[in-house]
């Protein structure tokens, strides 16, 4: 780190400048890699303790005070640039800073019409149901102050129901939505919310639950059905699938006993529970306490670690 000394002077006669007009900076350039110092460059050479003003020279003495006025100079820098970097930083912030808008009481009722979409991420503590048909749109039933506040809009394929803002909270005793879809392959509950859907079909099937929200589904067909949770949500689901793999961490529960699966995978860390049917093989393994009941005589693989349980529950469910 040197010294840049810039001032207005335009004589040729140099004279050191007033600290005021100094600016702490660190070189482009080292003294020891050649080229020299051009007229009208200052700077403190690191080897003989001199200031070089262009062709001048001034021989400096390092005191105890040039020292500290460094010292201090730089972290007055550095305490004014820190605290701004770290609030524009901070990708956390708006944790701290959530909005709560209360509910009316009055209820109003609007339909969007939002573009092709084969998802849902629902994002808000109201009960979604899907109905597959021959359109595409989204119904929402809540406060009236409320329901400007709730954005529908479509990313990736993916019909995402949330606030308008990332922190704000909406307080509401009712808040139903209705999703008109031509199909589903996919959705994703965060929060408290709600989904019901029945008659989905495709080729892969996935379904996310995060903090205590839930999914319920009836009568779904699919190659491969994928099921995670973290938290304390739930799935509930019945049907029929050629492959199944589900994966729970906190204390979830995964009740899809009446989803005939021909092979299984079930993964539980922590006390989740998970009932299932499996026809030909079960994979399962359990780290912690929780426990995993099925349905069916197929040929099992498992690894239990801490208190997990796997219990057979009989050849079908009734």
């Amino acid at each position: 780190m040197y010294f840049q000394c810039s001032c207005s002077r335009h004589d040729t006669a140099w004279h050191a400048p007033p600290p005021e007009e100094c600016i702490l900076f660190r070189l482009r350039r080292s003294l020891s890699h050649g080229g020299g110092v051009r007229r009208g460059d200052s700077v403190l050479s690191p080897t003989s303790k001199q200031i070089i003003q262009g062709d001048h020279t001034m021989a400096i003495k390092p005191t105890v005070r040039t020292f500290l006025s460094t010292t201090l100079l730089a972290a007055s820098a550095l305490a004014i640039v820190l605290p701004a970097v770290s609030v524009q930083a901070g990708p956390l912030s708006w944790l701290t800073n959530g909005e709560r808008v209360q509910g009316s009481g009055k209820a109003s009722k609007q339909t969007r019409d939002v573009g092709h979409f084969t998802g849902l991420a629902l994002s808000l503590p109201g009960e979604a149901e899907v109905r597959i048909g021959n359109t595409e749109s989204v119904t929402i039933e809540t406060d009236d102050n409320i329901l400007p506040l709730v954005e529908t809009v479509v990313e990736e394929g993916t019909l995402r129901v949330r606030p308008v803002k990332r922190n704000m909270r909406l307080d509401t005793r009712s808040m139903k939505i209705i999703v008109q879809a031509r199909s589903m392959d996919r959705i994703a509950v965060g929060g408290s919310g709600t989904v019901d859907a029945e008659n989905l079909k495709g080729a892969n099937l996935t379904f996310d639950v995060g903090g205590s929200g839930a999914i319920n589904v009836r009568g779904m067909e699919s190659e491969s059905v994928s099921v995670s949770l973290g938290g304390s949500g739930s799935l509930k689901a019945s049907g029929s699938t050629e492959r199944l793999k589900v994966s729970i961490g906190g204390s979830g529960k995964v009740n899809i006993g009446q989803l005939a699966a021909r092979d299984a995978s079930v993964s539980i860390g922590g006390s989740g529970q998970a009932t299932v049917w499996a026809k030909q093989s079960l994979s399962l393994s359990v780290a912690g306490s929780g426990d995993i009941g099925y349905y069916g005589d197929p040929q099992i693989s498992k690894s239990i670690m801490g208190s997990g349980s796997v219990k057979r529950l009989g050849g079908s469910p009734q």
